[in-house]
């Protein structure tokens, strides 16, 4: 006879097909009875939590993500995850802490000082914009974004010359025709 444990057990193992299947939405129902049946309560919660931000339903990302952050604060594997969906409800303040976590433990680091970068360009913080953009080009992260919004966070500081430069490298780099083109007007108004 199976007992609940048994079915949350079933309901967890095939919300982690249906992630594999992409099926988010039959991901979230299993992880949903999987913790109802208290099976694995903070495994089914990240689990669920990784569902929600594929849904790009961010809200409940966090909240099941925090339950697992809960129980085991220094297991990195939803920190980016986390970062990822506070920066997308503009919950900057928690998102730059967990994504200098992420850079401390060496995850993503690239996407992690992009991130970082634009919260600051946000946050008309240039300097920390240009130190966290310049990361990220250097680790080839995004690198002609990187390089061109470097040069927006250089000329917010009047450091005309060092937009230029920047804008320069995005014509010679980018495969995005948008891109190329904001970049040349850039450099022609600084002409």
């Amino acid at each position: 006879m199976k007992t609940s444990h048994d079915n949350g057990e079933v309901y967890f193992n095939r919300g982690v097909s249906h992630i594999q299947l992409e099926n988010y939405k039959e991901a979230v129902n299993d992880f949903s009875r999987s913790i109802e049946l208290s099976y694995q309560p903070e495994l089914s919660a990240f689990q669920r939590g990784l569902s929600y931000y594929m849904l790009e339903q961010y809200e409940e990302s966090i909240s099941d993500l925090e339950l697992y952050v809960d129980a085991y604060p220094d297991n990195s594997d939803s920190w980016i995850y986390l970062a990822l969906s506070y920066f997308n409800t503009k919950n900057y303040n928690d998102a730059i802490t967990y994504f200098e976590k992420c850079i401390n433990a060496g995850i993503m680091l690239g996407e992690c000082h992009y991130h970082l970068a634009s919260i600051y360009l946000d946050k008309k913080q240039f300097k920390k914009a240009i130190t966290h953009y310049t990361s990220s080009a250097d680790l080839n992260y995004l690198k002609d974004y990187s390089l061109f919004n470097r040069g927006v966070a250089y000329l917010n500081l009047n450091k005309v010359d060092e937009a230029k430069k920047d804008f320069q490298q995005v014509v010679n780099i980018t495969q995005d025709t948008n891109l190329k083109k904001s970049a040349k007007d850039a450099i022609d108004k600084l002409s």
